[in-house]
């Protein structure tokens, strides 16, 4: 178990450094039992997350779109779906409840363990 928690401090660490060296210092937040560590950064109506929730092998870069403007910010990056999911690589998950102002953009990886170098 201490051998998968340092893998896991390990792996936010170089996450950490990865992100500080292209866009500037990422602002830790202390993990919660079941996700090692989600790193907040934020514009204004803005906040990207980076989840690992270590109990499903799963992992998560979650765009969240706030305050009075998300509907319409959310509906013009939707407008550009396939551009975006094509210079990701990947599908996104776009959420968009009734009757909550908050949007939702996310990318969920499964299968993920930090242990595995390989990932």
């Amino acid at each position: 178990m201490k051998s998968e928690k340092n893998s896991c401090i390990a792996y936010w660490r170089a996450l950490e450094e990865t992100i500080g060296a292209q866009y500037g210092p990422v602002q830790a937040v202390t993990p919660v039992e079941d996700t090692c560590m989600r790193h907040p950064m934020s514009v204004p109506g803005y906040s990207l997350n980076v989840a690992l929730v270590r109990s499903r092998d799963e992992v998560r870069v979650e765009l969240y779109l706030g305050g009075v403007e998300a509907h319409e910010r959310f509906d013009a990056l939707f407008q550009k779906r396939s551009e975006i999911e094509a210079q990701i690589g990947e599908p996104l998950i776009w959420e968009a409840k009734q009757g909550v102002q908050r949007r939702k953009i996310y990318f969920k990886g499964v299968g993920f363990r930090v242990a595995d170098t390989n990932t």
